[in-house]
């Protein structure tokens, strides 16, 4: 394979990977929202960290816009700069949105712990498949680790891009 298929390549996984990571931003609102729907007396103790919460509704829907808009927004400065860089033909010299790439991942991995691995120690494994109640936690892992290979895909692609980008230019226009 030529250099210049392999950076087309690397390109097209960067861009699809960043549209991915702007995706995402669905399912992470949706969680927010419908584990406030489903049991918001819970939610507002948890968010509070109060047995009686002195948070209103009011207050926990102005949360939960501000963390729409917020991962709205850390998602975009992770998505369209990575899109920009797959879709130019120079190496970018911004690596900022690599590193919220990465604090995303991490936040990623302790939300999927904290939504997916708790709640399954927490209940009898054996209890929620024979209940059907598995199904839920086994959807939310399946999406939680597709986050996180996309975000993983997303800086192994640009580190790639870069490298390749570095080499083509190293050897020249005949390689």
């Amino acid at each position: 394979m030529t250099m210049e298929a392999k950076i087309r390549r690397e390109r097209e996984t960067l861009f699809l990977s960043s549209l991915a990571v702007i995706l995402f931003f669905v399912w992470g609102s949706a969680k927010v929202l419908f584990s406030y729907i489903m049991d918001p007396i819970n939610w507002i103790k948890n968010v509070t960290g109060s047995d009686n919460p002195a948070i209103t509704e009011t207050g926990a829907t102005v949360i939960i816009i501000a963390y729409i808009l917020l991962n709205l927004l850390f998602r975009l400065c992770i998505g369209l700069p990575a899109i920009k860089e797959a879709r130019s033909d120079s190496s970018g010299k911004r690596i900022v949105y690599l590193v919220l790439a990465i604090i995303c991942l991490v936040m990623e991995v302790l939300t999927f712990q904290s939504a997916v691995i708790v709640p399954i120690q927490g209940g009898n494994i054996e209890k929620l498949i024979q209940s059907g109640e598995i199904i839920g936690p086994l959807a939310m892992f399946t999406i939680e680790v597709t986050s996180c290979l996309v975000l993983i895909q997303l800086l192994i692609s640009s580190l790639k891009l870069k490298y390749l980008r570095r080499s083509a230019k190293a050897t020249g226009p005949e390689a």
